[in-house]
């Protein structure tokens, strides 16, 4: 064998070598097995919601101020395994930004951060009315029930802007956390100067599968092989192809 093709040749047995030290699993799943909450299977998605454990003023006009508030309380504020290492949305709306309903598919169930059913969709959370949730939103990051029952919105009842009344306006919508109807979005008005709590959604969660096991099976072994013969055919093929 000519010296290129025996170059080659240590190129592919060390591109296997490499194949072979990374480990085969499935995809990576974002939803923290700490806050999977009981009896959701996997590959099941679902979102989470807390309310801040401080207050805050509804001065700001900036959305990204409520997402970067939320963020802060999250990753500083709680004890709760995995609640830090994913990233928010304050739910409610500007004048300029529309977050009432900050999910991605609103047939998914919300959860509490201590994995109890709020609403069995998102939909069902804004339809008004005395219909009610499961359980109220009104939990902290760290798990505990907040105290204060008033949270800022800017929303409505139905999930959509209060034209005059959102985030940064005079007067801005609040919602009460400890309530299970239509008041936990919206119950009435107040001056932005005044202070009161935060909701938080997370992203749109799958539930993780269960650990896959260390040992390849046979058809991942197959797959290695199968490439192996690939790369000797194409490193035969370049020596051929240079010997004429």
């Amino acid at each position: 064998m000519s010296l290129i093709f025996i170059r080659g040749y240590r190129r592919m047995l060390v591109l296997l070598a490499s194949l072979l030290l990374i480990p085969i699993s499935g995809l990576a799943l974002d939803a923290p097995a700490s806050l999977v909450p009981a009896g959701v299977s996997p590959g099941s998605q679902f979102y989470l919601i807390f309310t801040t454990s401080s207050s805050y003023y509804a001065a700001s006009t900036d959305m990204s101020t409520y997402d970067n508030t939320v963020n802060a309380e999250a990753q500083s504020g709680s004890s709760l395994p995995g609640v830090g290492s994913l990233t928010w949305k304050a739910l409610g709306a500007t004048s300029a930004v529309d977050q009432c309903k900050p999910f991605i598919d609103l047939t998914k169930p919300v959860y509490t951060v201590t994995k109890v059913l709020v609403s069995s969709t998102a939909t069902a959370m804004f339809l008004g009315g005395a219909t009610g949730l499961s359980n109220a939103p009104g939990v902290g990051p760290n798990g505990t029930t907040v105290i204060q029952n008033a949270a800022w919105t800017g929303c409505n009842t139905a999930g959509s802007p209060d034209t005059g009344n959102e985030l940064g306006a005079g007067n801005t919508s609040r919602g009460a956390p400890l309530q299970t109807n239509f008041f936990w979005i919206r119950i009435g008005t107040s001056g932005s100067g005044d202070q009161f709590k935060l909701y938080a959604v997370s992203p749109l969660l799958t539930a993780p599968s269960p650990a896959p096991s260390a040992v390849p099976t046979l058809s991942e072994w197959a797959q290695l092989m199968l490439a192996l013969m690939v790369m000797m055919l194409i490193g035969w093929h370049f020596h051929r192809e240079r010997s004429y």
